[in-house]
């Protein structure tokens, strides 16, 4: 867990998440030079090749990719929350496989779920990530993610009319 309370400690996570991207496409340079087609790709899935958006620890790019934009849908979302309830202090992010919302403050008033995918309906992504924050106790609730043609984006589900849902986008 990852407790934060301004912007400035965003700007922090931000800071480690491209120097991993910018590490990870440096020996993407390389691999492409040194590989076949196939073996590229097995590289991508299976070799150290990508970094932690965080730690910078090593591991495979396709994990590296997940996370990614995971981290970055967290940190827009944690700055849309700066803006709407900052009467809120701390927050604590839960990236990775934690336990708990993604986000919440830490007077549990506030809860959010948040996620990357190519569309909001994969696996039933939005749905399930809006029954589980629905099932929280906070007052205010949340589902932020990123996928292509939604961005800026809001509206809310039938059923679950508490929760709040935000498309945003991740500048590139």
């Amino acid at each position: 867990m990852v407790t934060v309370s301004t912007a400035s400690d965003l700007e922090g996570l931000e800071a480690k998440l491209l120097d991993a991207a910018k590490r990870s496409s440096d020996a993407v340079q390389t691999i492409i030079e040194a590989q076949t087609p196939l073996g590229l790709l097995h590289a991508f899935k299976f070799d150290p090749v990508g970094h932690h958006p965080m730690t910078g620890s090593k591991l495979n790019l396709i994990e590296q990719v997940n996370q990614t934009f995971t981290h970055l849908v967290t940190y827009r979302a944690v700055r849309s929350l700066l803006d709407r309830h900052p009467e809120v202090d701390e927050w604590h992010l839960n990236l990775g496989t934690t336990a708990g919302t993604d986000i919440a403050s830490v007077d549990k008033s506030v809860a959010a779920e948040v996620f990357a995918a190519v569309t909001p309906a994969n696996n039933n992504k939005l749905l399930k990530d809006v029954r589980r924050v629905d099932a929280t106790a906070a007052s205010h609730k949340y589902v932020f993610f990123h996928s292509p043609g939604y961005s800026g984006k809001q509206d809310a589900k039938k059923g679950h009319e508490d929760v709040i849902i935000i498309a945003v986008d991740v500048v590139l």
